[in-house]
């Protein structure tokens, strides 16, 4: 049964098809929090807030839509709530450098990865989940998301690199 079918069922009252589009789409939405976030609590909180509100707004959900890209946009808007007038904890999480390469691939991969946690650690909230989203995402899926064109998208995603590129070559010619 496909997602939009499932959303239907919901509607119509069947409300505990609800836990097979958690079990379907938890560990994916999870992953895609806790890598913007750095935040275990947080993601964990907003995994659940998110599930709680496709519950209580699924009268909400066109059927003809994409289900997740309905779900990442309140996911997006409960990221938006945890972070509003909080201070972010971040957990480190250590990147493992593949054991295949030698030494010096392996102090390469550890330097690169290293200025790039640090390089998206600098970026905002907002960019840093639209970086995450337009990894498997068309920006045409994107733009219902975050409210806007997407041509919108297109220019934010390109502002958004640009600006990443920048913070990566300064963390590198530095040296930090």
């Amino acid at each position: 049964m496909t997602d939009a079918q499932l959303m239907a069922r919901i509607q119509a009252g069947q409300l505990h098809l609800l836990a097979v589009l958690y079990k379907r789409h938890y560990l994916k939405l999870f992953r895609v929090l806790i890598s913007q976030t750095r935040n275990l609590p947080m993601s964990e909180d907003v995994v659940q807030d998110t599930f709680l509100a496709i519950l209580e707004g699924c009268h909400t959900y066109n059927t003809s839509l994409p289900f997740d890209s309905w779900m990442y946009g309140i996911a997006y808007n409960k990221v938006k709530e945890h972070l509003h007038g909080t201070t972010q904890p971040h957990c480190e999480m250590p990147e493992l450098p593949d054991p295949s390469p030698g030494p010096h691939e392996q102090h390469q991969k550890a330097e690169h990865l290293r200025y790039m946690a640090r390089a998206l650690k600098a970026m905002t909230p907002k960019e840093r989940v639209l970086l995450e989203l337009c990894k498997n995402k068309k920006y045409k899926d994107i733009a219902p998301i975050i409210g806007c064109d997407p041509g919108t998208v297109k220019h934010r995603v390109n502002r958004a690199l640009k600006k990443l590129r920048s913070k990566y070559d300064a963390l590198q010619r530095r040296g930090v």
